[in-house]
């Protein structure tokens, strides 16, 4: 890993990391970032400790109140015509702007709605 980030930080810096910290980079525009540190916490510390079954079983009702629930076939028909719900979408948004360059469908990739690369 520390040759992919170009030495820096070194592989003896990375193996000493402590537990929930990690190293990280992005791109940007093409740009890659420079090596970058990120923290996380134990899920225990943030929604509560191991014992608190109350805390669970309220967030377990939260969800259940706040989500439809599928059967699986459901969601297996769901999943089935969304790329087709989300290309409709797409194409209403875009058919007003004939100025805008996407409006055509072409993504920065080169690739097209619908249909293969131009």
């Amino acid at each position: 890993m520390a040759r992919e980030f170009g030495g820096e930080p070194s592989a003896e810096a990375i193996s000493r990391l402590p537990r929930y910290a990690f190293v990280g980079q992005v791109t940007d525009r093409g740009t890659v970032s420079a090596p970058f540190a990120i923290g996380g916490i134990r899920v225990e510390d943030a929604l509560g400790f191991e014992g608190d079954h109350e805390g669970v079983d309220a967030l377990r009702v939260a969800s259940a109140q706040a989500t439809r629930r599928r059967t699986p076939g459901e969601a297996i028909d769901h999943l089935e015509t969304l790329d087709e719900t989300i290309l409709a979408a797409l194409g209403e948004l875009t058919a007003g702007s004939k100025s805008d360059r996407r409006s055509t469908g072409e993504y920065r990739s080169g690739t097209r709605l619908g249909g293969s690369g131009s």
